[in-house]
């Protein structure tokens, strides 16, 4: 089970940024994890990293400007996902079928 100290740490998040925004963005992560995959067993270490990854870009959404995460080298932006699982998926397919 991933802990609110452990997803601070992994998303970088400072003392300023309060303890219900990172619980807000670990609950929908959980639970689009558990609307995906909620027949199929998971091994702890790939759910972890899963709900991380998934919360992960749920909270840092907040800092993104009209879906622009930022711009490359030669000015075009890079665009956030839709989809909050979208960097997941790849993982899960070997554990989640068909698909």
């Amino acid at each position: 089970m991933v802990t609110l100290a452990d997803f601070r740490e992994y998303v970088g998040a400072g003392s300023d940024i309060s303890d219900a925004s990172l619980e807000q963005s670990l609950s929908v992560a959980e639970g689009l994890l558990e609307a995906f995959a909620s027949s199929t067993p998971l091994p702890v270490a790939v759910r972890d990293w899963a709900v991380q990854e998934v919360a992960s870009n749920i909270f840092k959404r907040r800092e993104d400007s009209n879906g622009i995460r930022g711009y490359n080298s030669d000015g075009t932006a890079v665009f956030v996902s839709r989809d909050p699982m979208q960097s997941v998926y790849p993982t899960l397919r070997r554990y989640v079928l068909p698909w």
